[in-house]
């Protein structure tokens, strides 16, 4: 049949110039087929529609050697950035250049990563924790290890505070900052609001350079290195005094009250000395108890008289002394002289002199209270 169309392998299908006779074929583009029927074309000069030149199946020869090597010396265009690459669904779009080199990356194998060893990232590279997460953290959870050292350099302005937790027993509780003790600004100074001694004692030597004022009961087995000499007692206050003054009871006062002592030359009037005013004494009882933070002494020189009853203090004295004898009340308030009397009565008697000099104006001295 003319105009039949024969099938080519790899070529398209050709229609033209084609004649069958008996339905065998006769010529293709002018060559004749060879006994078996088969008809070999041979290259094209050039390219040409539905034939391939020389240079067209080097070219493919060329592609199939890349694709089982993988050389790209033989391609004429190599991919140069990210965007040249792309599969089926264009999912790498980026312009940006691939930098770096992926073999300086730690390796993770395909089990790392979990909830209790995450990854993370150290210096630029993913990294594998290498603690484990053994139980759930609650929000607020403090943490501790095994280093429980506090450092603190104790500047000027700074109070180093003592903490602790609310719990005695164990490792829980809420943590307590401001404890109320803590080393004051002062280095070595440590500050307290109340040292509980009920269900424990401080042992060892304690060294204290200030004031130790207690509400209770101080007991000690003896009290050593005492600087001053006198025991005293806050005696109400009857008039204005200073140290060295020989102190009486007011006998014209209703109230109890005590004032610079005077020689009394009614006899139906008793005379009774209680000390001397001292600014030395040892140990001082009586008083009120001061607001907090005020200095005891100071809280109560105004309405009572530190009077010296026992040891000895400087009292003010008139005229010669000498050492043994007894003091008496002079003729000026407050102010004792020296007497030779053996027969002067005891109730007179202030104290005894324990140094002597010979000058006559009024001087404090020191002697042993009676």
């Amino acid at each position: 049949m003319a105009d039949n169309i024969i099938k080519l392998s790899g070529l398209q299908r050709f229609k033209e110039n084609a004649d069958t006779i008996y339905g065998r074929v006769k010529t293709v583009q002018g060559i004749s087929p060879d006994d078996t029927g088969n008809v070999t074309i041979p290259d094209a000069t050039s390219s040409k529609s539905g034939l391939l030149s020389s240079t067209d199946k080097s070219t493919i020869a060329s592609l199939s050697t890349v694709a089982t090597s993988g050389s790209y010396t033989d391609l004429k265009n190599v991919p140069t950035k990210v965007s040249q690459f792309t599969n089926d669904s264009n999912y790498i779009t980026s312009s940006a250049s691939i930098t770096g080199n992926a073999a300086t990356a730690t390796a993770l194998t395909t089990s790392a990563g979990s909830t209790t060893r995450p990854i993370y990232f150290k210096d630029g590279k993913p990294v594998e924790t290498g603690y484990t997460l053994a139980c759930d953290v609650p929000a607020g959870a403090i943490f501790t290890d095994t280093n429980t050292k506090v450092t603190n350099t104790l500047a000027t302005t700074t109070k180093a505070y003592i903490t602790g937790t609310t719990s005695s027993t164990t490792a829980t509780g809420t943590q307590v900052f401001d404890t109320g003790v803590y080393l004051d600004t002062t280095a070595g100074q440590l500050t307290a609001t109340t040292f509980n001694g009920t269900t424990g004692a401080l042992s060892g030597n304690l060294t204290v350079g200030g004031t130790i004022t207690a509400t209770g009961t101080i007991t000690g087995s003896a009290v050593y290195n005492a600087v001053y000499n006198d025991y005293a007692e806050f005696f109400p206050r009857g008039e204005e005094t200073e140290p060295g003054d020989i102190i009486m009871l007011d006998l014209e006062s209703d109230e109890e009250k005590y004032v610079k002592a005077y020689d009394v030359e009614d006899s139906n009037k008793y005379i009774l000395i209680a000390g001397v005013h001292s600014d030395e004494y040892a140990h001082l009882i009586g008083g009120e108890n001061p607001p907090e933070g005020e200095d005891f002494v100071s809280y109560n020189i105004n309405k009572f008289i530190p009077v010296g009853l026992a040891g000895r203090c400087h009292v003010k004295i008139k005229g010669k002394a000498i050492k043994g004898a007894p003091v008496i009340l002079s003729d000026i308030p407050g102010v004792g002289v020296c007497c030779t009397d053996s027969n002067i009565p005891a109730i007179k008697i202030v104290g005894y002199l324990v140094e002597s000099d010979n000058k006559e104006e009024i001087r404090r001295l020191k002697i042993r209270l009676k």
